[in-house]
């Protein structure tokens, strides 16, 4: 399985259309770098709206506080 070992991303804004003048709409571009188990990189990339962007982010924490909580089980 291929773990995530950098992350970049930026902002853009979509301000026009073809259909609509003006549309204003901020769209993230994510790319994880990643290593799987041999040692041979890859990358994940994937465009998503503020929403989503807080949704994953809440997600990471979830799994982040549940690693923490079974690591202190083991200890």
């Amino acid at each position: 399985r291929p773990r995530v070992v950098d992350v970049e991303w930026r902002l853009d804004y979509y301000l026009k259309s073809s259909a609509v003048e003006r549309v204003n709409v901020p769209v993230y571009f994510v790319r994880l770098a990643t290593v799987d188990a041999d040692g041979r990189p890859g990358t994940v990339q994937f465009t998503c709206s503020i929403e989503e962007l807080q949704d994953l982010i809440a997600s990471l924490r979830d799994a982040a506080k549940q690693t923490e909580r079974t690591a202190s089980l083991l200890q």
